[in-house]
């Protein structure tokens, strides 16, 4: 019932922000997370490999023009409380469902031959929107936090994502350079997962979040903009990190 209430929250907030500003908020992409283990025998290094293989393949014949608006990031757990579940993760990006599933047709009818020689084996692979709520200066990002997260009692998707936002560009301002995300899985989730959507954030490098976690409290805790965000209450659980490596 919270992801059809989170999906629904999400299409009316898609058309509020519509109506505001919306020249200076993001637009909403998709994205897919494939949450792997290693075969036997294999490990990150393999994986590595097959990916830069699968890079250079998507920049030929067909697969150019299937994943030309396609981004690739592996993410490999940290700070995780199951690490033992997971190696890592695969997400890809799009800008929209269109240029999405254009290129999960061509990896079905063409991919064949890689997939038979992919090191790992995929034990979650889920759907998802989500929005862009800031970025990191270069828009690069070497360590991830993700959390599961609830909205406020009465607060819907659209009101939380704009307090966000105005907190997020005021701290920019003060020299924040964390990137942050609200996902909304749609396709693939496992059965129990009851929280209205993901809050990702993201820095550059691993140092670089530690830095930002010792000038919140100092610098960003105290402006209107977080008193106007925190007042919509929300909770947030299961934080887990990850390093992040570009693929594509």
């Amino acid at each position: 019932m919270k992801l059809i209430l989170s999906l629904s929250l999400f299409l009316s907030f898609t058309m509020v922000a519509d109506d505001h500003n919306e020249n200076e908020m993001y637009q909403p992409n998709k994205a897919e997370y494939y949450i792997f283990k290693y075969k036997p025998g294999k490990d990150a290094d393999d994986l590595i490999k097959w990916s830069q293989d699968w890079a250079k393949w998507s920049e030929q014949g067909g697969a150019a023009d299937a994943f030309a608006n396609y981004s690739v990031t592996l993410l490999f757990p940290y700070y995780h409380g199951d690490a033992l579940s997971l190696d890592g993760v695969w997400v890809g990006i799009s800008p929209n469902s269109t240029e999405h599933l254009k290129g999960n047709q061509y990896w079905v009818e063409n991919g064949e031959k890689l997939l038979k020689t992919l090191p790992v084996i995929n034990h979650q692979i889920t759907e998802t929107w989500q929005r862009q709520i800031s970025d990191t200066k270069d828009g690069s990002a070497g360590y991830a936090v993700y959390m599961d997260c609830n909205l406020g009692e009465g607060v819907t998707g659209a009101q939380h994502y704009e307090a966000a936002f105005n907190y997020a560009k005021a701290v920019q301002a003060l020299g924040d350079n964390i990137g942050r995300k609200m996902i909304w899985p749609s396709t693939g989730m496992k059965p129990g997962w009851d929280y209205d959507f993901v809050y990702l954030m993201y820095s550059s490098s691993i140092s670089e979040m530690g830095s930002w976690e010792d000038t919140f409290y100092s610098d960003y805790a105290d402006i209107p903009e977080k008193k106007a965000l925190d007042d919509l209450g929300g909770q947030c659980f299961n934080a887990r990190s990850y390093t992040a490596m570009s693929i594509k």
